[in-house]
């Protein structure tokens, strides 16, 4: 069994778990952070807004053939989600 500190917590490796490195060498902090509920719920909301609307042949107007733009605006929620502090 792992040896967790009192906290139940996971033990942290170290301090660059999220550095990316360069080809020069030199690294850049990169800190990803999870989305909140709302953010997610809105990606998901929209992903399978889009999946519906693909397979069911269902029209709407404002999305009337742009199901793939749909769906990348949902993905582009989470990432924002991921990539922003507090979104």
């Amino acid at each position: 069994m792992p040896n967790f500190p009192k906290n139940n917590m996971m033990p942290l490796i170290g301090d660059n778990l999220c550095r990316s490195t360069s080809v020069l060498g030199d690294t850049m902090p990169f800190r990803l952070t999870p989305p909140t509920q709302l953010t997610f719920l809105i990606s998901v909301v929209l992903a399978i807004l889009a999946v519906i609307l693909h397979y069911a042949n269902i029209s709407l107007p404002l999305v009337h053939t742009h199901y793939f733009a749909l769906l990348l605006l949902a993905y582009l929620v989470l990432v924002a989600g991921n990539v922003l502090d507090g979104i």
